[in-house]
């Protein structure tokens, strides 16, 4: 058990993607003084749609037990200021498939917009898939895992992560 995990999450600005500068003030998302995401918040998947950035971050909990990764959502109109939703975390592991193996919880968001539904891919001890209309309450897909994790044996056999 990792017992030092105190991550927040930063903001840096790039021109040409290579070369980075870090904002003076960061981080720009903490944990909380208690609750689900007191302890870390890591793992960030930031999209901008019109004049709102829309964000979900992995958190995890001092008091956590296993499963403990969940993910919450968080807003901003200038990426530095960010408001968590209240009624967060908007996912926890909680389908069969996630619970069992090796998965630690959810995490690793990726997200994408096609005008009118969000689509999340992300990580437990695989790839799950789920859908929403607001980005808040999601809609796990029923043939979950999308990518499972491979046999024994096989180079993906403990886990599959990423970003897509």
């Amino acid at each position: 058990v990792v017992s030092d995990e105190h991550w927040k999450i930063g903001y840096a600005t790039s021109i040409d993607g290579v070369n980075w500068d870090k904002y003076e003030n960061n981080p720009v998302l903490t944990v909380s003084e208690s609750g689900w995401d007191d302890k870390g918040v890591g793992g960030p998947e930031v999209i901008k749609i019109n004049d709102t950035y829309h964000m979900w971050y992995s958190a995890i909990s001092k008091t956590s037990s296993y499963p403990r990764w969940k993910m919450g959502y968080a807003w901003s109109t200038d990426g530095i200021n960010w408001t968590k939703y209240s009624s967060n975390p908007v996912m926890i592991a909680d389908q069969p498939w996630e619970t069992l193996g090796k998965g630690d919880g959810v995490g690793s968001p990726s997200v994408i917009f096609d005008g009118s539904k969000f689509h999340m891919w992300y990580h437990v001890s695989g790839v799950g898939y789920a859908e929403s209309t607001d980005g808040k309450t999601w809609t796990k897909d029923p043939n979950n895992p999308v990518v499972p994790r491979g046999a024994y044996g096989e180079w993906d056999t403990f886990y599959l992560t990423g970003e897509f």
